[in-house]
C-alpha cells in the first residue's frame, strides 16, 4: 500500500505505509510530519535527533534530506525521554547539567547588567546635577560681571 504526498514543487513522491500487527501504523516520511506528530517545528525535532537520540532511519543510508519513522518508535522515544527526567528527578540531578549551568551564568549575567544599568544611571544623574550646579554659577558671575560694568559706566 502506497500513500501519496505532493510537495510545493510540483512533484508527487510515494511514501510506503507500514503495516504492523494490529493496526495501520502510517510511515512519517518528512521532518514536516515528524514534527507535526510531535506538534512541534521541524528545527525542534532535527535538534532532537542530533542532540537526544529521535529515531529517524534515513533510506539509502543519506546523511541529509529524507528521513522516516513511524509512530510507534517516536513514541517509545519519547516515553524514554520522560522516564530517564523522572530517573534524573529521582536522583536529585539536574537533566543537563550543561544546561543548568548556562541558565545560572545567564541569570547572573542579567543580575550583573542591572547593577552596571543602575550604577550608570545614578552617574549620569550626577553629572547632571554638577551641570545644573556649574550652570547657575556661572549664570551669577555673569550676573556680577554686568553690575560692576554698569556700576563702572554710572
Amino acid at each position: 500500500m502506497r500513500e501519496r504526498f505532493s510537495y510545493t514543487q510540483g512533484r508527487e513522491v510515494e511514501t510506503p505505509v507500514v503495516r504492523t500487527d494490529s493496526n495501520n501504523a502510517k510511515l512519517l516520511g518528512s521532518w514536516k510530519e515528524i514534527a507535526a506528530y510531535f506538534g512541534k517545528g521541524v528545527r525542534t525535532v532535527q535538534r532532537w535527533e542530533n542532540d537526544l537520540g529521535l529515531p529517524v532511519r534515513r533510506p539509502n543510508g543519506a546523511a541529509k534530506g529524507v528521513v522516516c519513522a513511524t509512530p510507534e518508535e517516536l513514541d517509545q522515544w519519547l516515553a524514554m525521554q520522560w522516564a530517564r527526567r523522572s530517573v534524573n528527578a529521582i536522583k536529585g540531578q539536574a537533566p543537563n547539567n550543561d544546561l543548568t549551568a548556562a541558565v545560572d551564568a545567564s541569570r547572573e549575567l542579567r543580575r550583573a547588567n542591572r547593577q552596571l544599568l543602575h550604577e550608570l544611571t545614578e552617574a549620569v544623574h550626577g553629572l547632571q546635577r554638577q551641570a545644573e550646579t556649574l550652570s547657575e554659577t556661572v549664570d551669577g558671575s555673569q550676573r556680577n560681571r554686568n553690575r560692576r560694568s554698569r556700576r563702572r559706566g554710572e
